[in-house]
């Protein structure tokens, strides 16, 4: 049992309390009635001294399930903290005061049947809800029952509480229970709670979420019978029956180690009608699966107060309640009978690749296999076309068995439904079937990515632009799993899809797990949740974190190292060769090794300071190359989020070009600010966009007059024709280009230098005509012209204006080299761009 000696004053996240009095205490911690500095709030506080990890775990699992659920009959969290004495860590958790103590203690005392009834309505209330959001309590009894100052339930101590994240889910694809049986045995097969309260099926060591209908049974008939047993001088309430030789014992107890069929009996004196009582024998059923869930315990129990309030009885049976509702599979089969089949993955995948049909359904559609595109640690992917449409299609199939692989392929369907990204694969569509050979196959139907996998794109050259594409879209893709609190675990090029367009598909989550309170609890404790929670060395070798490899745990940090070394590979393209397959990542030489290791291993295992090096050829962003250099560290705490990752990648993306004009005499000084300002006059999608000009003197008191524009990554047209295009990029070049010339005419501008150099591109191949520093105003020019037809005053106009002979050479009007042209001048070096075109 828990003693902890705090001081008068705590910090407990934002709030500063002061400690009132010891409401008392349990297994994993003591509870204090605690006031808020400078208010009168009251608010109960849970002390739990953390002296090994369980502890830790623990405390750290029950805050992150309080944070999560919300349920007006739960007791709500207000704030998490952690103080530090000579005894070790204390996690502190901060809760809504209840000043009606527990019903353990209330139930010494009488009560109405109406209050009975809302309090067994209200805890129902409490289990049903916990069970939508896949929790089990497992602790529960009449201690762990507060009430607030009007007699409202709000269900306490979640230290026991735990996940069953596709328990529910699972069950509806099988008619006869094995699935989800399998499922459960791997999730909740400990001991745990009072013996007093817990179910029959607890002491075999497997069980479901129908344990805690068991229990609540047992505090139902608490409130109705008011029985107890005295343990340490206290009056404990609950169901209990006696035992010959061993006196009086709880039910589920005695059914599972005396006799099966024990059925508990209400007294003369209990409470309740003939009716309700029966209904809380419906609870207390051996077989789990006898038992109704927790919403359809809700739902009588309504009726029943509904029927109370307009003055009837209810002489309802509770399974009349629930036999009008979807029979679901049994949820629980004995350990007996299940026969397992023990297989390497290898051995797995091979029979998978053999017997997986060459058609099968899908909720509506019919498909047919077509090719197989690949295969990992937990399935075959295949392509697949709909008969139907024609589309296609990607599966993959998982060939299910053993616990270990049921449980990958449930938590990767359920992951996939939680989540919705454009750089995320896209899950359409679930299902089971059974192979050629007689094996068991999950399948996930999702798109299909033409693109194939980034490993088999990258031996090929791509753009500065398309390379810092895919490095925004794999970052906005993993920031967003960790968003949703999920780690993916195998970030490798394998696992990264490109559709027809090459954008990103993240995929292949049969690694990825959730790490539910890992960005809500801070400090020294978050270490020992993610040691817990994601300990086994998992992914592939090549691209796994320096933690991965050790035996202190990792958090969602071992994503960003990942994501470092796709980014690296995308930048280097460097790679080994294993098996005859190139791997393209981050890779260090050690001497006297005959191969080069990944960067994880190798900070790990040889040298924490190894900083790895970039080549000449990929040294073009030197900011790209610190934060690849920052996502790669050795601390995980050093690295950056992915968030922050996909933000620097951004501003990385956002970059300007500066043009420094060095003005050596007035007229370029002009001729500085002439461009500067026609920039500023000017605004078209298809020329060149000013951010800002100022002035410079450098050393040599030099002026530099600096203009700001936007950066065009797509660099010039002349560089571009080198390259084949197509006859619509072409169209589209040459309209964009004819567009600003024309914009520029009709505010009176003459460009005077158009040629190919002068076009640029941006980062999706459209026109930005720049260079504006021969460019002129030619205002009275057409108003001259317009006034008389001669000539004449054009002519001495022009002289004045326009009479250099400027521009390159090889883009000139033939009027240029007579010394007066017009805006015609421009016309005749756009039909020059468009023959070069």
């Amino acid at each position: 049992m828990a003693q902890t000696n705090l001081p008068t004053w705590l910090q407990v996240g934002e709030k500063i309390v002061n400690i009132q009095q010891r409401l008392g205490n349990g297994a994993f911690g003591v509870v204090y009635k605690v006031k808020e500095e400078g208010t009168s709030k009251v608010y109960a506080m849970k002390d739990i001294l953390c002296l090994n990890d369980s502890a830790i775990l623990n405390a750290i699992r029950e805050a992150s399930t309080l944070n999560r659920i919300s349920h007006e009959n739960v007791i709500a969290i207000v704030s998490v903290g952690e103080f530090r004495d000579s005894r070790g860590s204390h996690m502190l958790l901060l809760t809504e005061y209840c000043p009606g103590g527990s019903l353990n203690d209330r139930l010494a005392r009488p009560s109405s049947d109406q209050q009975n009834l809302t309090w067994m309505t209200q805890t129902a209330e409490a289990v049903a809800h916990l069970h939508s959001c896949n929790v089990v309590h497992r602790d529960l009894k009449a201690d762990n029952v507060l009430l607030t100052a009007s007699e409202d339930v709000k269900l306490g101590d979640f230290g026991l509480a735990r996940e069953y994240i596709a328990l529910k889910r699972a069950s509806v694809q099988q008619d006869d229970g094995s699935w989800l049986t399998t499922y459960t045995q791997y999730y909740m097969q400990s001991g745990t709670g009072p013996i007093h309260w817990v179910a029959p099926e607890f002491f075999r060591g497997h069980y479901t979420e129908k344990a805690d209908i068991f229990s609540l049974g047992t505090l139902l008939f608490a409130i109705l019978e008011r029985d107890y047993i005295v343990i340490n001088r206290k009056a404990i309430y609950g169901a209990f029956v006696s035992v010959p030789g061993i006196g009086k014992c709880g039910v589920g107890f005695a059914m599972e180690n005396f006799d099966r069929n024990i059925r508990i009996q209400f007294s003369s004196h209990a409470q309740g009608s003939n009716a309700l009582q029966g209904n809380v024998h419906e609870l207390l059923k051996y077989n789990p699966y006898d038992r109704p869930t927790a919403q359809e315990i809700c739902n009588h129990l309504r009726v029943i107060q509904e029927n109370i309030g307009l003055g009837q009885s209810s002489t309802d049976s509770l399974l009349s309640v629930y036999i009008t509702t979807e029979i679901t599979p049994p949820l629980y089969v004995p350990i007996s009978q299940i026969n397992c089949q023990v297989r390497t993955m290898a051995m797995m995948q091979q029979t998978a690749a053999t017997s997986f049909p060459t058609t099968f359904q899908c909720g509506n559609m019919w498909l047919r296999t077509q090719e197989r595109l690949g295969s990992g640690a937990f399935g075959v992917v295949y392509k697949v076309q709909d008969l139907a449409t024609s589309n296609f299609y990607a599966v993959k199939s998982i060939l299910c068995l053993n616990a270990s692989v049921l449980q990958n392929a449930v938590r990767e369907v359920e992951m996939l439904k939680q989540i919705s990204h454009p750089n995320i694969i896209a899950i359409l569509g679930t299902g089971q079937v059974n192979g050629t050979q007689g094996y068991l196959h999950m399948f996930l139907l999702t798109e299909y990515c033409p693109g194939g996998n980034f490993n088999q794109r990258l031996p090929s050259p791509s753009t500065n632009q398309m390379n810092l594409k895919w490095m925004k879209q794999m970052a906005h893709a993993i920031a967003y799993l960790h968003s949703r609190n999920v780690v993916h675990r195998d970030l490798k090029p394998d696992n990264v899809l490109l559709t027809a367009t090459e954008d990103v598909k993240l995929g292949d989550f049969g690694l990825a797990r959730e790490y539910i309170a890992l960005t809500q609890i801070q400090g020294y404790a978050q270490n020992i949740f993610t040691a817990y929670y994601m300990q086994s060395e998992l992914g592939t070798k090549y691209y796994m974190a320096p933690e991965v490899f050790s035996t202190h745990g990792y958090s969602a940090k071992a994503d960003v190292f990942g994501l470092g070394v796709l980014l690296y590979a995308i930048l280097e393209r460097d790679h080994v060769i294993t098996g005859g397959k190139a791997y393209y990542g981050a890779f260090v030489a050690i001497p006297n090794l005959p191969e080069r290791i990944g960067l994880g291993f190798a900070l790990e295992t040889i040298n924490r300071f190894f900083i790895i090096g970039f080549s000449s050829s990929s040294d073009y962003f030197g900011s790209l190359q610190m934060l690849i250099r920052q996502a790669l560290n050795y601390d995980p705490h050093n690295r950056p989020t992915a968030q922050q990752v996909y933000q620097s990648l951004v501003a990385i993306e956002q970059l300007y070009a500066l043009k420094d004009v060095l003005c050596l005499n007035a007229s370029q000084v002009l001729d500085a600010i002439r461009e500067a300002v026609t920039l500023c006059q000017i605004s078209h999608e298809n020329i060149i966009a000013i951010k800002g000009a100022d002035r410079f003197v450098d050393n040599q008191n030099n002026l530099h007059m600096l203009i700001l524009t936007e950066y065009c990554a797509g660099g010039n047209l002349n560089e571009r024709l080198a390259r084949p295009s197509s006859e619509r990029i072409n169209w589209k070049w040459m309209s964009q280009a004819a567009d600003a010339v024309a914009y520029l005419h009709r505010n009176d501008v003459v460009h005077r230098d158009l040629k190919p150099e002068n076009v640029l591109l941006n980062r999706r191949g459209n026109v930005k005509l720049a260079d504006f520093g021969l460019a002129r105003e030619y205002i009275a020019l057409r108003r001259v012209d317009a006034r008389r037809n001669d000539g004449s005053w054009m002519q001495m106009f022009v002289q004045y204006y326009m009479d250099s002979d400027v521009g390159s050479p090889y883009w000139l009007a033939p009027e240029c080299f007579t010394g007066h042209y017009t805006e015609k001048a421009d016309v005749f070096s756009l039909g020059l761009l468009f023959f070069a075109i």
